[in-house]
């Protein structure tokens, strides 16, 4: 992820609000997000980037292009 910004994540589930939150603290919870939620997005708007962690431990990384 990019080194500045803050970072929204998103989970598999609509009843969970999706939570902001900046990337050190995020690197300080990955391990029990990790263990919590087993399907997640992560959207970093400053990077354009987005994360998907799926149910079979699959990580996708992926620049989100800009529009033209």
């Amino acid at each position: 992820m990019p080194s500045e910004g803050d970072l929204i994540f998103m989970w598999g589930s609509i009843v969970i609000p999706s939570l902001k939150m900046t990337k050190e603290t995020a690197l300080m919870r990955m391990s029990e997000i990790l263990e919590t939620v087993p399907e997640f997005w992560i959207h970093s708007l400053q990077g354009r980037v987005m994360a998907e962690i799926s149910f079979s431990g699959a990580l996708t990384v992926a620049r989100v292009p800009l529009r033209a």
